[in-house]
């Protein structure tokens, strides 16, 4: 059976109005795979080619700027604990994307053999987290601060023996992931009245980075905190991989993240020779 351009159409619409990036995001990938059939003379033409995001999907995608403050970051955790509800690992996920600076999917999907918690080589306690769950495609190995190692092992102690940090917690046919979906915690966190101004898991990212910048970080060490590439130039001949500076950085950002979750609001002064151990 041909699909034909009214077909498309009539998915995009089912789509856009709840999902309005997914509903772009569609109409892209539609358009390269039907490409990439006409190239291969699979098909005879792209019924998708003239569909484009701003005017049949969900409009102009504008970067979201949303972080959190060490205060609602304050609130939130308080919160968190008036919810019994939100579970130990949930509170497990969401500390340890905050900490590690890592996306949702890497660390939902990650499985204890990545993970040296004993600190057996000299670069000590370490997350290998492989290729082919980064979005870079490239390994990574992320630096484990004592905090972390510690939240880890008491996370290693509920999973009953699962090969996943966070295994799946009921039997759904629709989800064929081990480990538990990407919606879980997203759904945990919408039972929480935080009374804050709406955020994403995503935003934890630039939370993170954010504080990374306030504690003085250099920009090419937080920058690789979150798993990023140097771009351009810089990129090409720069090739160390600031491993014990990102450690470094990690230590002073899950402090500042701890005194957050304990209820402790303060504005940390950050003196020079912070900085100096920030940057390594």
């Amino acid at each position: 059976m041909d699909v034909t351009p009214a077909d498309i159409a009539r998915v995009i619409d089912e789509v856009k109005g709840r999902a309005p990036t997914s509903a772009n995001d569609l109409i892209r990938f539609t358009r390269r795979i039907f490409a990439f059939g006409v190239r291969r003379r699979m098909v005879p033409s792209n019924p998708a080619s003239d569909f484009s995001p701003r005017l049949d999907g969900g409009g102009i995608e504008r970067p979201r700027t949303r972080a959190l403050s060490l205060d609602e970051l304050a609130q939130l955790f308080e919160k968190i604990r008036e919810t019994p509800s939100f579970g130990a690992e949930n509170r497990y996920a969401l500390e340890l994307l905050l900490a590690l600076c890592v996306r949702k999917g890497e660390l939902l999907g990650a499985r204890w053999e990545e993970f040296d918690l004993d600190g057996s080589t000299p670069s000590g306690a370490v997350w290998h987290l492989p290729a082919s769950r980064t979005k870079t495609r490239a390994p990574l190995d992320i630096p484990l601060v004592s905090t972390a190692v510690d939240w880890l092992r008491e996370l290693k102690a509920l999973d009953l023996g699962s090969e996943y940090l966070f295994p799946k917690r009921r039997r759904d046919r629709r989800e064929r992931l081990s480990h538990v979906g990407r919606d879980t915690l997203n759904a945990a966190l919408q039972r929480v009245h935080h009374g804050l101004r709406p955020f994403t898991l995503h935003d934890l990212r630039r939370t993170a980075r954010t504080q990374l910048a306030a504690l003085g970080v250099r920009r090419e060490v937080a920058e690789r905190c979150l798993g990023h590439a140097i771009m351009g130039v810089e990129g090409t001949y720069d090739r160390h991989d600031y491993f014990k500076e990102r450690r470094a950085a990690l230590e002073q950002w899950t402090a500042l993240l701890i005194d957050a979750e304990r209820g402790v609001r303060k504005v940390a002064a950050i003196s020079q020779r912070s900085r100096e151990r920030a940057a390594g």
